[in-house]
């Protein structure tokens, strides 16, 4: 197979210990062939130089790059927003990223994926949210590279295109269970729609069998909520098979829905013995293989807006230099054609005038593209008068409290409600918030504080107002 005839991608994912790559190839009207993975131990000191040595062992060249972005490092939001065109959904979400993430508009990357649309001009999509450090992060390690041979897409969507290909016909919703050494990445699929998503630590104490259930209920309970009153019909375990059978013995056990192993031997294509060596690992590699089928949706792509920007304008130079060269060429011909024939010259000026007609309609819809997003740039740019705020009790939020509630009532108050398994750490809460520069104009007070049980557990639910001095 020559190097012109094939296509070569590499799918690579970085965590804290662990550096994961896997390599396919492709021929046109062939499907993809996984031709080999490696996992290496890296912390973030010697990831790049670890990149650099499985990059050079697996033949690397200019060759295209997915980055498989954890779910651990991204927030996830099921959202109705006003819009169906891709660009008008682009900037809609770029803004409302900061109402989940305390951080300005302009630190945080946002991908989608449009789920449906209604007759009202509403879509329903999937919004991806991390901050840009951890973009840069991953990008500062393909310094040198070809960025627009470069795309980040969150690893969830990975497991739907993979699950998908495999059962191509399922028209239910299901919960995918992706088990890796320490993390376990669940994702509630229908067809190739990632629903709803989010991870857990692996605990290794001795009850973690009851802790792993708790938080199979805690992701569907969120589901039904947010998202869809149709609960999945099955739960469908990959990842580490070790680890992954004895899941599936204690769900058999504890849930009501069929439990399953995917077998990955079906309709995906790996060369020699790498399918025993993936079964085999230590490590997960299904969201990358998964990725790696996917393609490379532009709406999924987890690259800075700048940069997007700066990949549009040049791809929109470059369409505007094949209309000027497909002009010159028209100009060309006709002009040939009339030093031959001059009896014909208003026929040819005729499809000149039609041909830069055609020109304009095309160009405005690129120019009323970007009137918008200069628009939605110049929006994204103006301060929130409650971020401050929010940014503070980020700051001094103890570890132990999960804060509910907030209501931001300018030149009034700020009211927090939430939980916390200690009285104590209600106190130490309202102690930081009495400290703090932020809240130095504000009187807090604890409203009340309700001792509560609820199955196995107690928890104290509060409510502090602080009130404009």
């Amino acid at each position: 197979m020559s190097r012109k005839s094939r296509k070569t991608l590499f799918i690579c994912q970085f965590t804290d210990k662990i550096l994961k790559v896997v390599k396919c190839v492709s021929v046109s009207g062939q499907r993809k062939l996984f031709v080999a993975c490696e996992a290496l131990e890296a912390d973030q000191k010697g990831i790049a130089e670890a990149l650099r040595r499985v990059l050079l062992k697996l033949g690397y060249n200019n060759d295209q790059i997915i980055i498989s972005l954890p779910r651990i490092q991204s927030t996830c939001r099921y959202l109705r927003v006003p819009a169906q065109q891709p660009a008008e959904i682009e900037g809609i979400v770029s803004l409302q990223a900061s109402h989940y993430l305390p951080y300005p508009a302009g630190e945080l990357v946002t991908g989608y994926q449009l789920i449906s649309t209604d007759t009202q001009g509403y879509s329903y999509i999937n919004l991806v949210i991390t901050h840009k450090d951890v973009v840069e992060r991953n990008l500062d390690l393909f310094k040198g590279f070809k960025e627009r041979n470069i795309s980040i897409i969150l690893s969830s969507y990975g497991l739907s295109r993979l699950y998908n290909l495999l059962h191509p016909k399922e028209a239910r919703p299901v919960m995918i269970m992706d088990i890796d050494q320490e993390w376990v990445e669940l994702a509630i699929v229908l067809g190739e729609k990632v629903l709803f998503s989010r991870s857990f630590r692996l605990s290794d104490r001795e009850d973690w069998g009851i802790l792993f259930i708790n938080e199979i209920k805690k992701t569907q309970d969120a589901y039904l909520k947010d998202v869809s009153k149709e609960p999945p019909v099955k739960i469908v375990i990959t990842g580490v098979q070790s680890t992954a059978l004895r899941c599936v013995e204690l769900l058999k056990e504890k849930v009501r829905v069929d439990v399953e192993i995917l077998d990955l031997r079906n309709k995906i294509k790996f060369s020699n013995s790498l399918l025993d060596r993936i079964s085999k690992s230590d490590n997960s590699f299904v969201s990358l293989i998964g990725l790696g089928l996917l393609g490379k949706p532009e709406s999924l792509n987890l690259i800075p807006l700048e940069i997007k920007e700066q990949a549009r304008k040049t791809g929109q130079r470059k369409e505007s230099m094949k209309l000027i060269l497909s002009i010159l060429g028209i100009i060309f011909v006709l002009s040939l054609a009339v030093f031959k024939n001059l009896d014909n010259k208003s026929g040819y000026l005729r499809q000149l005038v039609t041909e830069l007609d055609k020109i304009e309609s095309q160009a405005k819809p690129l120019e009323d593209m970007e009137n918008r997003l200069n628009l939605i740039e110049r929006q994204s740019q103006e301060p929130s008068l409650s971020l401050e705020v929010l940014h503070e009790l980020y700051r001094v939020l103890p570890n132990m409290i999960s804060l509910n509630n907030f209501i931001y009532e300018e030149d009034k108050q700020v009211t927090l409600r939430g939980q916390s398994p200690q009285m104590n750490s209600i106190f130490d809460f309202i102690s930081r918030l009495e400290q703090s520069l932020v809240f130095s104009n504000f009187e807090v007070k604890v409203k009340y504080a309700t001792q509560k049980k609820a199955s196995m557990e107690e928890f104290v639910n509060f409510e502090i107002v602080c009130l404009k001095k």
